[in-house]
């Protein structure tokens, strides 16, 4: 499990953007997305929460 500051330090953004990314009140870009994926190791499509259960 990667924790919110490790994440922030290799996105190279604060924590508290990172957080405000995690509360929906600030749209990552396609970009950030990709490589927060990467990071947690998981398809973008699991990030996007756009997989189903079962799958």
């Amino acid at each position: 499990m990667v924790k919110q500051v490790e994440l922030a330090r290799e996105m190279d953004m604060s924590v508290s953007i990172l957080g405000q990314i995690e509360q929906g009140k600030r749209i990552p870009s396609d970009e950030q997305l990709i490589k927060i994926a990467a990071i947690l190791d998981i398809q973008l499509v699991e990030l996007k929460g756009e997989v189903k259960e079962g799958e």
